[in-house]
């Protein structure tokens, strides 16, 4: 699995995918950091963006709520565009 599945897997379940957090026989370890985060408006997903570091990198609890914000911002200029 690489990021374009990440990504549907994302938008499909609603949840972030962010490395070292989980594991599993369906997760991939890309090697470096990566958090795939869902886009949402009016509470539901219409879309994921990926975030891609280089190296291993960890991302502290300040860095995913901050990564949930701007997936909840770019879901509400989405709305606002259509």
């Amino acid at each position: 699995m690489g990021y374009p599945l990440l990504l549907r897997r994302v938008a499909e379940v609603g949840a972030p995918v962010i490395s070292g957090e989980q594991s599993g026989p369906d997760l991939p370890d890309l090697g470096d950091a990566y958090a795939v985060v869902p886009i949402t408006a009016r509470g539901q997903v219409c879309g994921a963006f990926a975030l891609i570091g280089i190296g291993h990198v960890t991302w502290g609890d300040q860095e995913r709520y901050l990564l949930l914000l701007i997936g909840r911002e770019i879901g509400v200029s989405i709305e606002a565009a259509v």
